[in-house]
């Protein structure tokens, strides 16, 4: 997949409604009632109109709703996208070119902070010493980040395409940063890439564990829908112990097989839930007890649970594992025991504790595994 699209000459993107009558090599009838609509658009490029504009020729339409096209326009280095209005737009790492009828337009990547591709391109193409990769990481983790929340509000036709559809892009990862794929999340970011939670601006429909196995629980790619990822952690306070990740064919960064799993070693509390969270759908207020009070009575401040499948929100017992910190509030993973082996948990939501220190100095840590 990365070399088919890196070493075209250009990829042609036909991002039309699907019409078997329309021929790709003439254009689409145009929409006359925008005449002049380039002069329009350059009055308003310099009030930031233009990259939202930007933004919907060249990541909306019908491809922009397909995972698999999103590492095919990542991975490509020119592209020719045909859209629905008449447009034929050029896309290369240094210019964007659009058409209409005998007139051509040009504008250089100005709105680079706009184009998550353009970044991309750069991250992987710009020459550097190793010490100037070893600076750039993070903002190539970060960027992963991104292409992530992108990519998890696409569809598939196939749900056990989530981790191939996205194996091109994880190969480039790979070949800059030489950190081991763990199911979507890189080793040497493991404590950001656990902190994932659903989207909660997003429809309340739209998530759902897939039929057939498709990754561990603590991956994102565990459950369809849009995620986020937490890009700040200021303390980890967790220990790695071992990992298992179990290809299900050649391919490390593919689809995987039952069996996959991680070690950890750190903080582990029991709470229980107490009562859905008024202020924000699919979440639950978390007591340490079965009081009424919120965490315990030297604390203050409260936690919730974002559940990872609002529908699984009638477990009443949760358990927390502390991953981090920043100067807000503590992240921890929460999980429910499996009736398989002692200490080995699913994960089942994300736990944020706001203003609180629900731990002791002195807890005794624990090892658990998270399958």
């Amino acid at each position: 997949m990365t070399q088919v699209y890196e070493t075209a000459f250009v990829t042609i993107a036909v991002n039309v409604k699907n019409d078997p009558r329309q021929s790709l090599l003439l254009s689409p009838k145009r929409d006359k009632s925008i005449p002049g609509w380039h002069q329009s658009l350059n009055k308003a490029w310099g009030m930031g109109k233009a990259e939202i504009w930007w933004k919907s020729l060249l990541e909306g339409g019908p491809l922009g709703s397909r995972a698999w096209c999103y590492q095919e326009r990542y991975l490509s280095t020119r592209l020719i996208h045909i859209t629905d209005n008449g447009l034929w737009l050029w896309e290369c790492n240094s210019r964007i070119f659009w058409t209409e009828g005998t007139q051509s337009h040009a504008r250089r990547p100005s709105m680079q902070l706009h184009n998550s591709r353009q970044i991309w391109q750069q991250l992987i193409n710009d020459s550097a010493t190793a010490l100037d990769r070893e600076i750039r990481v993070p903002e190539i983790l970060y960027q992963w980040h991104k292409i992530v929340e992108a990519y998890s509000k696409r569809e598939l036709t196939f749900e056990t395409d989530k981790l191939p559809a996205l194996s091109g892009l994880a190969h480039k990862v790979h070949d800059l940063i030489n950190s081991r794929y763990l199911a979507g999340i890189w080793l040497d970011d493991l404590s950001r890439g656990l902190l994932w939670r659903r989207n909660q601006t997003t429809n309340f429909e739209q998530w759902r564990r897939p039929t057939e196995y498709r990754a561990p629980s603590w991956a994102w790619c565990a459950i369809d829908g849009p995620v986020q990822i937490q890009s700040t952690i200021h303390e980890v306070h967790f220990k790695l112990l071992s990992t298992s990740i179990v290809p299900a064919g050649n391919d490390p960064m593919g689809k995987l097989q039952i069996g996959s799993k991680i070690c950890l070693s750190g903080r582990v509390k029991k709470f229980y839930v107490k009562a859905p969270d008024l202020w924000k759908i699919g979440r639950s207020i978390l007591d340490t007890s079965e009081t009424v009070k919120i965490a315990d009575s030297n604390s203050s401040g409260y936690g919730t649970i974002c559940w990872d499948i609002p529908t699984e929100s009638g477990a009443q017992e949760v358990w927390c594992l502390l991953i981090g910190t920043d100067s807000a509030a503590q992240y921890g993973l929460g999980l429910t025991p499996t009736t398989d082996r002692q200490d080995e948990f699913r994960r089942i939501g994300l736990i944020v504790f706001d203003g609180l220190t629900w731990l002791n100095i002195n807890d005794e840590e624990r090892n658990i595994t998270i399958i």
